[in-house]
């Protein structure tokens, strides 16, 4: 019970902290460790940006794994000796006009084609099923299901671009 509350405590923070200052926690940020152009070249890390705006003893900093694997993704782009800029996932534009030699993302619908990203390596990072895929799935599941059982009660209704 206590742990219930705890987590659901930490989970309304999160959700509070993302609503209240949206600009803060999703704003893109550009050479975060400072390198300048002292570096092997430029990374754009695709991701998540509240954990860039936190100190790590923050209590929302916990809550999720993504948030620790953000960090540690940008400080081993860092040690390779990439200028580390990173978006936020839900941001649908590039962020600032560098070219990136290297694109990191878990969107596979990245445009390959802007000019930020035409030389640059792109790392699809696979750290579940990405929505699209997981929708036509979904769909053929339940298409799967209506064929050997019938009716059944769920309805369905598809939007195509999220396909």
């Amino acid at each position: 019970m206590i742990r219930t509350v705890k987590y659901q405590a930490r989970r309304f923070l999160f959700k509070l902290l993302t609503r209240m200052r949206p600009g803060l926690y999703l704003k893109p940020i550009k050479d975060y460790y400072g390198r300048g152009e002292n570096c092997r070249g430029v990374a754009l890390l695709i991701y998540r940006t509240m954990p860039f705006h936190l100190n790590v003893s923050h209590p929302a900093f916990n809550f999720h794994q993504s948030m620790i694997q953000s960090r540690l993704m940008a400080e081993a782009l860092d040690s390779a000796g990439y200028r580390v800029d990173v978006t936020d996932i839900s941001l649908s534009a590039p962020p600032f006009d560098a070219s990136y030699d290297l694109v990191i993302s878990h969107n596979s619908a990245e445009d390959p084609r802007l000019p930020q990203y035409r030389n640059a390596l792109k790392i699809y990072l696979a750290t579940g099923t990405e929505h699209r895929v997981h929708n036509q799935r979904q769909r053929q599941r339940l298409l799967a299901f209506e064929e050997r059982h019938g009716q059944h009660d769920i309805e369905l209704v598809w939007n195509e671009e999220q396909m």
